[in-house]
């Protein structure tokens, strides 16, 4: 079991580069030969693992009765909770009726759930989806027992406060009817990989190859916001296939102290596949986890996820695959990887 005083963690792995190592993967090339040369995407940002130095010194809340947390701004609400808080298994919307209050700050509007404790029993899973961030509030002890999920997944759930204003769009990879581009990995606290280039063999008709999309520069988080997702690749005369969402935006807050012995999960999701000629998605990059509190302890048990997605392969002559969803461990999320004839997608970095 560890323990940290005062600790306030953010995390947001981003997203990279077809055959990149970085901690999401954007698309591949499409049509490229499977010898061909790659161009790898950077990889700036270090995974945070929860066996790392992650106390950070932090004052106590601004008032105890009304206002909480210190790590992105003052959280006020208009009266102190009087009750505690059991969460329910089942989907949370951030943007319906659930929340306690909808507090703006630093320009964001949050959904708080707020208690005297609030507690999220073993066994029991909560997936929050929404356009606000998740913000859960307690006067005294904070525990998860279960597991509060605010990832995305291909082609299905999109994280709390995903698709943010604040991270501006990550390139497109260049259209080429031999062959697109693949699209950037999305960016966050690190920045992610470019995509990579397609026609690599300059088929059909000479025009060149086409260039993958150039990541965005990395972002040190100032509000509570979900990262960034992963850009289009570039198409031949389909449309390219599209970047993976970026998880979500969760942040604890507790006057005495947060337990943690089930899981915080806020990975991205992989880039799709490109179709014939079409360059792959780039991966989305993880979302932002926040925990504020005197004392955080992590069990043996427990654990805090907000991977990036894999990316996207580019198709060739036949379609790729997608890359995979962000992983919920240490492990990577590999890009996509079957057809011979289109370029792989990026396998995510380490996440530790």
């Amino acid at each position: 079991m560890r323990s940290f005083p005062w600790l306030v963690v953010a995390l947001g792995l981003s997203g990279c580069g077809f055959t990149a190592n970085s901690s999401s993967s954007s698309s591949s090339d499409a049509n490229r030969p499977e010898d061909a040369s790659t161009s790898d995407g950077a990889v700036t940002d270090a995974p945070l693992a929860i066996d790392a130095p992650l106390a950070i010194d932090a004052p106590p809340p601004l008032d105890a009765a009304v206002c909480f947390g210190a790590g992105f701004g003052a959280l006020c609400l208009a009266a102190a909770p009087t009750q505690p808080v059991t969460l329910a298994a089942g989907t949370f919307d951030t943007g319906g009726t659930g929340c306690t209050e909808v507090v703006t700050v630093s320009a964001v509007e949050l959904c708080v759930v707020a208690g005297t404790t609030v507690s999220l029993p073993a066994s029991t899973t909560v997936r929050a989806i929404g356009t606000r961030p998740l913000v859960l509030v307690a006067t005294g002890a904070l525990s998860i027992d279960g597991e509060l999920d605010a990832r995305a997944r291909i082609g299905g759930q999109v994280g709390p406060g995903s698709g943010a204003a604040a991270c501006g769009a990550a390139a497109t990879g260049e259209n080429d009817v031999g062959g697109g581009g693949g699209g950037a990995g999305g960016s966050f606290g690190g920045r992610g990989g470019n995509g990579g280039t397609g026609d690599a063999n300059d088929f059909p008709f000479g025009d060149g190859t086409s260039n993958g999309g150039v990541s965005l520069v990395a972002s040190v988080p100032t509000s509570v916001r979900a990262g960034c997702p992963g850009a289009a690749g570039g198409n031949s005369n389909t449309g390219g296939a599209a970047g993976g969402a970026a998880g979500g935006a969760v942040y604890l807050i507790a006057g005495s102290s947060i337990t943690i012995t089930g899981r915080v999960l806020a990975s991205g999701a992989g880039g799709a596949s490109g179709s014939a000629a079409r360059g792959g998605g780039g991966g989305g990059a993880g979302g932002l986890l926040g925990l504020d509190a005197p004392i955080v302890t992590v069990s043996s048990t427990g654990g805090l996820a907000a991977n990036g997605g894999g990316g996207g392969e580019g198709g060739g002559f036949d379609a790729g695959a997608a890359g995979a969803d962000g992983t919920i461990d240490e492990s990577r999320a590999a890009g996509g990887g079957i057809n011979y004839s289109g370029g792989d997608g990026g396998r995510a970095a380490p996440a530790g």
